[in-house]
């Protein structure tokens, strides 16, 4: 199943000093449609993706620069991060998971060149005219 994760739960109960045990598994989509928004200037850049929590849902989004080791994490109930402290005109990539209401986490979102971006070594010029 492409962006499930299976959470097993195991239900154990002492009766008499006997050990019962049940296993259940609570599933849970991982966001869709992952987007780098029109925000990308020097040090931020906006990100947004879809997926069927409600609105009050926890969401893990994890940044690094690309062929790096470490990611930097944060977490929100939106649907949109502005990720901060970016090193300009560095390549980037990132992804978002959400929360399950059993518990656990979904698998995070795939990276994909949907997900990578480069950030803006310098802002763009405003108010530009041709004559």
């Amino acid at each position: 199943l492409l962006g499930m994760q299976t959470t097993r739960i195991i239900l154990t109960i002492v009766i008499g000093g006997l050990w019962l045990s049940r296993a259940g598994a609570q599933t849970c989509s991982a966001p869709f449609n992952p987007t780098v928004g029109d925000i990308v200037t020097p040090g931020q850049a906006s990100v947004s993706w879809r997926d069927d929590g409600n609105p009050s849902t926890i969401r893990d989004v994890r940044w690094r620069i690309v062929n790096t080791p470490g990611w930097t994490t944060a977490t929100t109930t939106e649907r949109n991060y502005l990720l901060p402290n970016l090193t300009p005109d560095a390549l980037y990539e990132w992804q978002v998971r959400r929360g399950c209401p059993g518990g656990g986490f979904s698998d995070w979102t795939a990276l994909t060149p949907a997900t990578t971006f480069r950030v803006l070594a310098c802002a763009p010029p405003i108010d530009v005219a041709v004559n």
